[in-house]
């Protein structure tokens, strides 16, 4: 397949970074928390911000090349409004701005924010056809105060590992980025704080390691209803959220989210969805690798694999993944390290 993977599944101890202060966080007009991700595909790029309740509003701007100054940023034919939404505990404003027709092979200097209140940075655009380099992040399930710093420290030691963030090429996040299932309030329980505020943390704690790297993330069951609105990714209508796929380099690389439990008629439509884009693919992918991407995935050892849903998903998925030849299959949600035979022989 001639593609790198790099895998940090789960989270590592170590001495601690403290990039991020949970007990003292606060939000500023400066916008902070930035997630690049493929907002509808490869030549795309959703951006996510946020600010406090002072900015309401935002943009983007990309200007082709890197080094961009005022001026070239003033004179940028690439504008892109903001969405703008007030998530409460914390009080903040989350922004996101959809980027389309970018030119693959190329780079681009953005800029976001309002005047007076600006970040900017690079994101590359890879020809097709060329090598990528994938870093696998799965069930960080930040809920404790204690969690970040260890999010944190895993994060660092990835940016080490590679080399820093323009050695990789996206990254592939399998679900759990926070526990955010348990309550949806800021009661602090025995360090466990609310959905809002475990996001605001997590992405806060991820931001300054891979700056301008898009992430492509398959929903966990931790992840919430705030999914969306900490990403920034627009799903086509009529498609299950989660579902994406898109063709990035030499990669075919598709998500699947996670549906609670037994199979359901959801799982008939991501089922459907799926069946078709690997048959697709198939038909006209010739040189490149295809990647799938779960959250629950079939091939667990750990107290998962006991439950019915499991058993479905080896019953239903496995055979599409061999019929339309797929090279990797990767999962998250065990918090186990496993791997299989090549399942294909």
């Amino acid at each position: 397949m001639n593609t790198h993977l790099i895998l940090f599944s789960g989270l590592l101890a170590g001495s601690v970074i403290a990039a991020v202060d949970p007990v003292g966080y606060v939000v500023t007009a400066e916008p902070s928390a930035v997630m690049v991700n493929f907002a509808k595909g490869a030549d795309t790029r959703g951006f996510a911000w946020q600010t406090d309740v002072s900015v309401t509003n935002g943009e983007l701007r990309l200007v082709r090349g890197t080094g961009a100054d005022d001026a070239d940023f003033e004179g940028a034919a690439l504008v892109f409004p903001a969405e703008s939404k007030r998530v409460r505990d914390p009080d903040l404003i989350r922004h996101r701005a959809l980027a389309i027709g970018l030119r693959p092979g190329e780079t681009y200097s953005y800029r976001i924010g309002v005047p007076g209140h600006y970040a900017t940075g690079t994101v590359e655009v890879k020809a097709p056809g060329q090598e990528v380099t994938i870093l696998n992040l799965n069930d960080a399930q930040t809920k404790r105060m204690e969690k970040y710093p260890v999010w944190e420290n895993t994060l660092a030691a990835a940016a080490k590992t590679v080399g820093g963030a323009d050695k990789v090429d996206f990254i592939l996040n399998g679900g759990d980025l926070v526990d955010g299932w348990f309550q949806g309030g800021t009661n602090r329980v025995y360090g466990r704080i609310g959905r809002p505020l475990e996001w605001a943390l997590a992405v806060e704690s991820a931001a300054p390691f891979f700056p301008g790297v898009p992430w492509m993330s398959s929903s966990g069951n931790h992840d919430c209803w705030m999914y969306r609105t900490f990403m920034a990714v627009d799903y086509p209508k009529g498609i299950y959220p989660g579902c994406e796929s898109l063709d990035y380099g030499n990669v075919h690389i598709v998500t699947v989210p996670y549906v609670h439990d037994d199979w359901s008629a959801h799982y008939e439509s991501i089922h459907a969805w799926l069946a078709k884009d690997l048959a697709d693919n198939r038909r006209k992918w010739r040189d490149g690798g295809t990647v799938v991407a779960l959250h629950w995935g079939p091939y667990t050892t750990g107290d998962h694999g006991a439950r019915p849903a499991a058993t479905n998903f080896i019953r239903r998925l496995t055979p599409l993944f061999a019929s339309n030849r797929v090279d990797l299959v990767l999962q998250a949600h065990d918090h186990t390290y496993s791997k299989t035979l090549p399942y294909r022989w």
